[in-house]
């Protein structure tokens, strides 16, 4: 087998694992319809449309990579975002920003009390 090859089978297994191939954490392939920095901490939000009812009910948070531009993975995927509070019911965490699935965890998920 060449070697270019062996590294083409290699970059197909791998790429499963990183967060726009994650079941849950997939990065939207369309335009966010809002996006905004995070005041001074470096980090910048983008608010998506999912369901396509012209109100955002995903976002994804990006810190700042190299030479200030943002990271090629989410560090906080927020997931089912409340229209009228901007709450969402879940957060999840990629704790090592690095975009690796195994390393995306739940951070945070609101409990509704009836």
């Amino acid at each position: 087998m060449k070697w270019w090859a062996a590294l083409y089978v290699t970059a197909i297994l791998m790429a499963p694992l990183y967060a726009w191939g994650c079941p849950g954490h997939e990065i939207p392939d369309t335009e966010s319809i809002k996006d905004e920095a995070l005041e001074s901490s470096g980090l910048h939000i983008y608010y998506y449309d999912s369901d396509g009812d012209g109100k955002a009910d995903r976002a994804l948070v990006y810190g700042n990579g190299a030479l200030g531009h943002p990271t090629d993975s989410p560090l906080f995927f927020f997931e089912g975002l409340d229209p009228v509070t901007g709450q969402a019911e879940e957060v999840w965490i990629d704790r090592g920003d690095n975009g690796w699935c195994s390393d995306i965890v739940l951070y945070y998920k609101r409990h509704v009390r009836l």
